[in-house]
């Protein structure tokens, strides 16, 4: 019995099937073992593997607009064994994934429709979880739009390199395309191959420019096309009293 086998056992729920096939082909191993001893040796051998052959929605270097970094199988029994005491366990949250401020990327099993299990983010410091994609295949193909969008901003001071940018991102398509249907791949692939443009966010109190291969307008449009269902980007309260 394999480790996500052992969770499914222990907790009483079945991954979906791309998942077990990422996991099978180490894509949910980003390697993170690091301890201080262990650091230079990290930074020079695995560090470069990581970087030439990403797994799961990883990016050499920090120019892209993705905040996500996988959760390992100790974290995820620890989440599953104590959730928070505020959280309404009949959504039957089981995380993957956090961002930089502790917020949970999340299959969402009380939204499960046949096969597709949607993809949620569980904000911690808000009671409320948002929609992000119908399965795990949609929240790849999510990510890696979003990951063109802001690339830079106006407040960033940095000199732009156009390929330097674009070379982790088109990396990173290569290892993911397994996971992704012919018409996503084309849609991703066109988009890195754009060259880097201005934009400005216009929708929020403060505008601002930002740098990347598309806009935010844009995306929304490719997501309402591609990927739209009923909940897409609905949000919800999940928390109790």
């Amino acid at each position: 019995m394999n480790t996500l086998e052992s969770i499914e056992d222990q907790f009483s729920f079945l991954y979906p099937q791309i998942y077990k096939t990422l996991n099978a082909d180490g894509m949910l191993d980003w390697k993170l073992d690091i301890t201080n001893q262990n650091r230079v040796k990290w930074m020079s051998e695995e560090l470069p593997k990581l970087n030439s052959n990403p797994p799961l929605l990883w990016i050499a270097g920090d120019r892209s607009g993705i905040d996500f970094e996988i959760m390992s199988s100790q974290e995820i029994i620890e989440n599953l064994t104590e959730p928070p005491d505020y959280m309404d366990k009949s959504f039957g949250f089981v995380p993957f994934g956090v961002t930089g401020a502790g917020d949970w990327y999340a299959f969402c099993y009380k939204l499960q429709k046949g096969d597709d299990i949607p993809i949620v983010l569980v904000y911690h410091d808000c009671d409320c979880v948002t929609v992000l994609a119908k399965n795990f295949e949609d929240f790849i193909f999510r990510f890696l739009l979003e990951a063109s969008i802001e690339i830079t901003n106006e407040y960033e001071d940095i000199e732009i390199n156009e390929q330097a940018l674009k070379t982790p991102l088109q990396t990173m398509l290569q290892t993911h395309k397994k996971y992704l249907d012919k018409n996503k791949i084309e849609i991703v692939n066109s988009i890195y191959e754009k060259p880097l443009a201005k934009y400005t966010l216009s929708t929020i109190k403060h505008p601002y420019q930002y740098t990347g291969l598309m806009s935010y307008e844009e995306l929304d449009d490719i997501l309402l096309a591609e990927i739209s269902f009923d909940e897409l980007d609905a949000e919800y309260p999940y928390q109790i009293n």
